[in-house]
């Protein structure tokens, strides 16, 4: 397979940039106005849902994503609106479950750590090593959050800022990467293979034959 190929349909992403920083405000929002009513932070919830699906609608078609036709950004996009939309409408039955909504949304950002961390396996980049740690820890902890329902809220505004900054670093990392390689791929020599040389000798057996055939 030409190399080139790998990352012919590569493309960036804004989400990847957007969410760190709506945890990281987000988080710090939280531990600065502790008294702030439930209801208030979920319309700040909804809100940060409709900005993501704004940015993943835009991204589609910026960056002509609907040329890959196993890219979903627009259907994500659309869905966060609409979740957006949802928990605004319904913020005042939500705010007792806002704390389990953030700790899923961290658990869901730390898997995607996990993931980028088998890819830099693949790419045998030694960065895999810090990422898998801190992914683990972090899904650790939010898990620990979730068994002990005891612990201060602050405890899940601090890992919500603190898993944001690591993530937007992270996606920094993987973002020029990426380039790096893709730019490395586009560098190579297109490779191609060429045919067997017994598959010459039949060719040119298949060509006598055919003149004989005609001659007779």
């Amino acid at each position: 397979m030409n190399i080139k190929k790998k990352f012919e349909g590569e493309r960036g992403t804004v989400f990847t940039m957007v969410y760190p920083i709506i945890y990281i405000v987000l988080g710090v929002m939280l531990v600065a106005f502790k008294d702030m009513k439930p209801e208030v932070f979920a319309y700040l919830i909804g809100a940060s849902a409709i900005i993501v699906g704004i940015s993943a609608i835009a991204n589609f078609f910026v960056r002509e994503l609907y040329y890959d036709f196993h890219n979903y950004s627009f259907s994500i996009g659309i869905l966060m609106m609409a979740l957006g939309v949802c928990i605004m409408i319904k913020a005042n039955d939500l705010s007792g479950v806002l704390m389990d909504i953030i700790k899923v949304c961290v658990l869901l950002t730390a898997v995607i750590k996990i993931q980028q961390a088998i890819q830099l396996v693949c790419l045998k980049n030694v960065m895999w090593i810090p990422v898998l740690s801190i992914s683990v820890l972090v899904s650790g902890f939010v898990i620990f959050l979730f068994i002990n329902s005891s612990m201060p809220r602050e405890a899940t505004y601090i890992t919500l800022i603190v898993d944001g900054a690591l993530s937007l670093l992270i996606n920094l990392f993987v973002f020029i990467l990426s380039k790096r390689l893709k730019k490395k791929a586009m560098a190579a020599p297109t490779q191609t293979f060429a045919p067997p040389p017994a598959y010459d000798r039949l060719q040119e057996n298949s060509q006598e034959q055919a003149i004989e055939k005609v001659n007779l």
